[in-house]
């Protein structure tokens, strides 16, 4: 049997609402504004506290403070006024408006009291309207005073000030006289600066129009002398070409003796059948400062034997016909020993430096036994393996060699000790 279907299990999320806070209306924003509004008064009251002055203090509480009103008292004559000027000027009895005020309302009501008053009551009250009355004098005299006072000290004030603008103005009208007079003077100063720098500028045109003229002079002194040593510079090169033309044949005549000697020696090595099989082991050759002659090892046949200074008799041989060359000529000699870079065994007493110096030597011991004057030689040197033939192969045979170079006339400066590498 088949398994029962199951029946898919549905279930329901219930999202609950979202419930905003009730409006708690705006009663508060009006609080608050009577608020500010109420400290805003007390800070204004506050700044008018101490902004104003005793007196302006006194004069604010005295107009809030109840007057004494008489509420039996008429003013006017016989009717409203009672014959009193509110002002209490010219009054008939001579008396300010107040006291009279005063001294009437009292007299009224001594006359409302009964007949049977004792007369000491009477007196109490006319001498209490007495007192009154000479209070508000006393008041009204101290009022005029402060007045009278404000009044002086205004005027004190306004006359200073007075007296401050006019200074002022005199200090102004002063500066303006002493800038005046210095712009005149600095116009003046100028004036005199333009005048002396137009008197030096003339000064240094008439120094210049001077100096040019000397200098004028000066050129055309130059300008002789540069004509004579042109002069002598041309007679200078002249002798010089004479020299170069000298110097010139004399290397012409130096050269064709080398290509000569070169051409002999090969005819004696040829026609010699000794030499002929020698031939490997000589190299000739032309350089600008002079004629070289090398004798070189090969493979199969060394000049010298190893670590000695001794020569071969085929070496012997060699030099021989070298010499016959040799002493055709009267040109220096310098004579060079070089080796290979196969170093001694023990290099403590001898070492490839002594052995290049001293087949040197001995090839010039050998040209001068033979007929070669000592005093053509002019350097024998030994220069180890510094200098080798086949640069490549430091140790090749070839690098074992005896240079000997017959120097130009004109290279035996430049050469000073050199040989031929």
């Amino acid at each position: 049997m088949a398994p029962p279907k199951l029946k898919p299990i549905i279930i329901i999320k219930r999202k609950g609402k979202k419930v905003r806070p009730a409006h708690h209306g705006g009663s508060w924003k009006i609080a608050y504004a009577d608020f500010v509004t109420a400290m805003m008064a007390f800070f204004m009251l506050m700044w008018l506290v101490n902004v104003t002055t005793e007196e302006q203090k006194k004069g604010i509480a005295d107009y809030f403070s109840p007057n004494f009103v008489n509420m039996h008292a008429r003013d006017g004559s016989a009717g409203m006024m009672a014959g009193i000027n509110v002002t209490g000027e010219n009054n008939s009895d001579g008396k300010s408006g107040d006291e009279a005020s005063y001294q009437k309302a009292a007299s009224e009501e001594m006359d409302d009291q009964p007949d049977d008053v004792d007369a000491d009551k009477k007196k109490q009250a006319s001498a209490s309207s007495t007192n009154l009355a000479q209070e508000a004098q006393q008041k009204s005299d101290k009022e005029d005073t402060k007045e009278n006072k404000i009044e002086d000290k205004t005027k004190e004030v306004l006359a200073k000030e007075k007296e401050d603008l006019v200074n002022n103005k005199a200090s102004l009208d002063k500066n303006k006289d002493k800038t005046h007079d210095k712009d005149k003077d600095k116009d003046k100063e100028k004036s005199k600066e333009d005048d002396n720098s137009k008197d030096k500028t003339k000064d240094k045109d008439k120094d210049k129009d001077k100096d040019k003229d000397k200098d004028k002079e000066k050129d055309k002194e130059k300008d002789k002398d540069n004509t004579k040593d042109k002069d002598k510079d041309k007679d200078k090169d002249k002798d010089k070409d004479k020299d170069k033309d000298n110097l010139n044949e004399a290397q012409r005549h130096e050269q064709q003796q080398f290509v000569g000697l070169t051409k002999e020696l090969k005819n004696i090595m040829k026609e010699n059948p000794e030499l002929k099989d020698l031939m490997a082991h000589l190299v000739v050759e032309i350089r600008p400062e002079g004629l070289l002659l090398q004798i070189i090892d090969q493979d199969k046949r060394s000049m010298f034997p190893s670590g000695s200074s001794s020569m071969h008799s085929h070496t012997i041989a060699l030099l021989r016909a070298v010499t016959q060359i040799v002493e055709k000529v009267h040109n220096k000699i310098s004579i060079t020993g070089h080796t290979d870079a196969t170093p001694y065994a023990d290099t403590y007493n001898y070492s490839n430096w002594e052995l290049s110096v001293d087949r040197a030597n001995t090839c010039r011991r050998f040209l001068e036994e033979n007929g070669v004057n000592n005093e053509r030689f002019q350097s024998v040197i030994g220069k180890e393996a510094t200098e080798p033939y086949v640069k490549n192969d430091p140790r090749a045979p070839q690098n074992r060699r005896i240079g000997i170079l017959l120097i130009r006339e004109n290279a035996i400066q430049s050469v000073a000790g050199r040989a031929g590498s």
